[in-house]
């Protein structure tokens, strides 16, 4: 059984939500201007209590991940990725990348999901049924610490520029990154155009030590620091930032196609050895994310209607557990777990979880549970050792759940809380606790049957006894 915590109205409805230490994140809002509900990236505690909170103006994301670390942020927004930066008790957009194609006119280019490895990696899939992997590179970042004051120094030898009158070196330090390079006794090479910072991308080559030649006059502080400003404000002034012009990059790694309808979800091994994609083409296929080799495509019970709604590895053996659902009326939900054997993965166990709609799935492997949400607002827990449900809450919303997510429970870490959010715009708190099947319901009805047999046995026996008399 599970005891209901704590609940809250988050003023917006919610698309995703996702794991975040001890809080979770939550994505949503109203879309456009007109409905008037603001959309955010927020961040709360296990009371529900707003900690980070990141307006997105009039951009919507509607799902959301977090590294494993818990520094980098993922979000879907339309048809392309939201990168941000967890910094302490700042959350800062470092760049946009386009991820996904319309795949025909009538469909627009949508971003479904996007997932990190446990190296950082990011695998992001949609509309377009294509799946990419992506690295993140990350930039030296210019503000004012970088810009060396040549007004200020405490050593001759150390001072920066060159000699206005003579043209010769006078430094052995570089204006732009503040870092050592070699002087020579005759004239010393500088940048050839001293009216620009040298963009980002330009200053990892004089970091890799790509000199440039001809010497001209330095810039002066107040050039480079009203500069530096414009590049690190210019991801700010616009409404979508550029990867090109952020601190952050974002490089395709691979290119998996052959999905031939909407990838639903992602995931990566414990190892980052393998990737997985479920899709909406009732299959889910397992690719390699070294070379991008197909290595199995996993039908889904195409006979009965299951289509792939999410996909999860875990264990150190790679075990994929997987949820498929039948949409519409009379249909079930399943939770089918893949095991790795004789170089493939095969089904091992099955669950019927419910009859109608899954909605969303999550798993905390400490614990070993799993929480799955469905359409009519209700939560199930299952036991990922046992695969047997231990626990169910219906109604927790008045809408289909929508995020739902582990939080970690410092005082009793068995026993995690469980957040699950909806479109209807609130969010619920429980704490998850295993159910005593055996001592609850096993053992009371052992004990009835044993009674009846008893009774049944004693008045068999004294029957006959009754009839002779």
């Amino acid at each position: 059984m599970v005891a209901k915590y704590h609940n809250a109205n988050l003023n917006l409805p919610v698309f995703s939500s996702c794991s975040c230490g001890d809080a979770v994140a939550i994505v949503g809002g109203g879309g456009s201007a007109r409905s008037g509900v603001a959309n955010a990236i927020i961040v709360v505690d296990q009371f529900l209590k707003e900690i980070h909170r990141v307006d997105t103006g009039s951009r919507l994301c509607t799902t959301i991940d977090v590294s494993s670390d818990n520094t980098m942020m993922a979000c879907s927004l339309e048809g392309g990725c939201l990168l941000l930066e967890i910094n302490g008790q700042e959350i800062s957009e470092r760049c946009y990348f386009t991820t996904d194609v319309a795949p025909d006119v009538d469909t627009p280019a949508c971003q479904n999901v996007a997932k990190f490895s446990p190296d950082g990696m990011i695998a992001t899939g949609g509309e377009d049924g294509t799946m990419i992997l992506w690295k993140v590179q990350k930039h030296h970042v210019i503000d004012d610490s970088d810009i060396v004051d040549d007004s200020k120094t405490d050593d001759a030898d150390s001072n920066v520029g060159v000699d206005d009158a003579t043209g010769d070196s006078i430094a052995d330090i570089d204006d732009v990154t503040g870092d050592p390079i070699e002087v020579n006794d005759s004239k010393t090479d500088v940048a050839e155009d001293a009216d620009l910072i040298t963009p980002v991308d330009s200053i990892t080559d004089v970091d890799e030590g790509k000199n440039v030649s001809k010497a001209e006059p330095s810039l002066d502080k107040d050039t480079c620091k009203e500069t530096a400003e414009e590049v690190l404000n210019s991801t700010k002034d616009s409404e979508m930032p550029q990867a090109e012009s952020s601190t952050w990059d974002a490089i395709q790694h691979k290119k998996l196609s052959g999905h031939t309808k909407a990838i639903k979800d992602v995931c990566f091994s414990s190892t980052g050895t393998y990737v997985a994609s479920a899709s909406a083409d009732s299959s889910c296929r397992i690719w390699r994310v070294s070379t991008g080799e197909l290595i199995q495509i996993l039908p889904s019970d195409t006979g009965s209607g299951l289509t792939y709604r999410r996909c999860f590895f875990h264990g150190p053996d790679d075990k994929l557990l997987t949820l498929q659902a039948k949409p519409g009326r009379g249909g079930y939900t399943f939770l089918v777990e893949f095991a790795f054997s004789d170089a493939k993965w095969n089904v091992e166990r099955a669950l019927k979880i419910m009859q109608g709609l899954g909605t969303n799935m999550t798993v905390h492997q400490p614990s070993g549970l799993v929480a799955i949400g469905d359409a009519l607002g209700g939560m199930t827990l299952v036991d990922l050792k046992t695969l047997c449900k231990v626990g169910y809450y219906p109604q927790m919303h008045s809408l289909p759940i929508s995020g739902i997510s582990f939080m970690q429970n410092k005082e009793s870490p068995e026993n995690p809380f469980v957040v699950t959010a909806s479109f209807d715009k609130t969010a619920t708190v429980v704490k998850s606790t295993r159910s005593k099947f055996l001592a609850d319901v096993l053992l009371p009805l052992a004990l009835v049957i044993i009674m009846i047999v008893i009774v049944l046995r004693m008045y068999l026996v004294n029957r006959p006894i009754e009839e002779n008399n």
